[in-house]
């Protein structure tokens, strides 16, 4: 599948024009344009932004090449292209993978040189972002927090420093976890239409359970030299 953004600073997949190919169940190819208007598009044909004169594909070596003649409007020489291959399920196309080379398959297309340059650049905020969000998260729930309980727990008759310890592996902890719900947030409403349920329930149940126990710690802190 192939896909060709009629404005330059369109990088996303949403907005872009699509030429589809694949083969069918009997062995005959499809190739087609489709505009994609949403994440849950199943590439249905239709008339693209701009004009599409003739269409053909084959498929050789493994490989699907598309061939078409287009209409560039506004005098546009240079537009973003995208590209990408997915699952078929009967003779409609599925859904690309959210990983790896499918992030960056995509790069600026000149059409008065014919040069074409593959950048990735648009995923790279993104990937750095979710490296962040990854590291940020596993400090704080993976080891602050756990860190802090285990203090609480076990290191009690060794005087009133464990109650420090415990308290600021727990507000670096919650201070870490925020930041990374915050990355998080971001993150969505940078990948809009893209969701992931169950990671993200996970997410706001362990931050809401670290909000309640950092401020019942505030509001009962216990006078110094307690063993409670």
């Amino acid at each position: 599948m192939g896909y060709v953004s009629d404005k330059l600073e369109l990088k996303g997949m949403v907005g872009s024009q699509a030429l589809v190919a694949f083969q069918r169940s009997d062995g005959t190819m499809a190739v087609y344009s489709s505009p994609i208007k949403s994440y849950d598009t199943h590439l249905e044909q239709g008339n693209l932004s701009f004009l599409v004169y003739t269409l053909s594909a084959v498929y050789e070596n493994d490989f699907f090449v598309i061939f078409a003649t287009l209409g560039i409007p506004n005098n546009v020489t240079t537009v973003n292209q995208l590209w990408q291959q997915g699952p078929l399920h009967g003779n409609t196309p599925g859904m690309h993978s959210m990983s790896g080379p499918n992030l960056k398959s995509y790069g600026t297309l000149d059409f008065l040189s014919g040069k074409v340059v593959a950048t990735g650049t648009h995923h790279s905020s993104v990937s750095t972002m979710k490296i962040a969000h990854g590291i940020m998260n596993t400090i704080s729930w993976g080891i602050l927090m756990p860190i802090g309980a285990i203090v609480a727990w076990n290191f009690k008759g060794f005087g009133p420093a464990w109650f420090y310890v415990h308290v600021s592996c727990q507000v670096l902890g919650s201070l870490g976890g925020i930041a990374g719900s915050v990355t998080g947030l971001m993150l969505g409403h940078k990948s809009s239409g893209i969701e992931y349920k169950g990671h993200k329930c996970i997410g706001i149940t362990l931050m809401s359970l670290a909000t309640v126990q950092v401020l019942a710690r505030f509001l009962l802190w216990p006078k110094t030299g307690s063993q409670v």
